[in-house]
């Protein structure tokens, strides 16, 4: 059960994190250089400096899922962010009308996610925060597997390293 609260801790923080990053860069800035760096370079760094924020604080046991997770929920949370980023611009997701078919949009949110970066100016952001977090959640695995075989606790495999 603790996992299962860890985890979506996790899937729940980061797409907070991602998407409010988001939300904010819409709100303040109009379409310029700005927005789009903004966009692309701002939200990834926000959320690989999360990531190790949370990465220092957390047990080691959940270090292999935390990258991974954290990209489930910003994938997971893309289209409510994006519904709410585009109020600025005259979007009316959230009108009474069209709950439904943001709803809908939200079921099926991997392949919504996607449709919708593209038109909110989020896609190459989501490239590079998915790539980055695909990198790590490799990198904890294997960390984790050369731990495990070379006989350490898992906990202490940070400790091995730093002697």
């Amino acid at each position: 059960m603790k996992k299962l609260k860890t985890y979506s801790f996790f899937v729940l923080f980061a797409g907070l994190i991602y998407w409010l990053t988001d939300i904010a860069i819409h709100f303040l800035t109009k379409f310029s250089a700005y927005w789009l760096i903004g966009l692309t370079v701002g939200t990834p760094i926000v959320v690989v400096f999360t990531y190790y924020q949370i990465r220092k604080r957390i047990e080691s046991e959940y270090r292999v899922g935390l990258p991974f997770f954290m990209l489930i929920g910003i994938w997971f949370f893309g289209p409510i962010g994006m519904g709410i980023g585009a109020m600025p611009t005259g979007g009316t997701f959230f009108s009474s009308g069209n709950l439904k078919g943001l709803l809908t949009l939200w079921a099926a949110f991997p392949l919504t996610t996607w449709m919708m970066s593209a038109y909110s100016g989020s896609m190459f952001g989501i490239i590079i925060t998915t790539f980055i977090l695909l990198l790590l959640t490799a990198h904890e695995g294997s960390e984790a597997s050369a731990a495990r075989r070379r006989g350490i606790n898992q906990s202490n495999s940070h400790e091995y390293k730093t002697k």
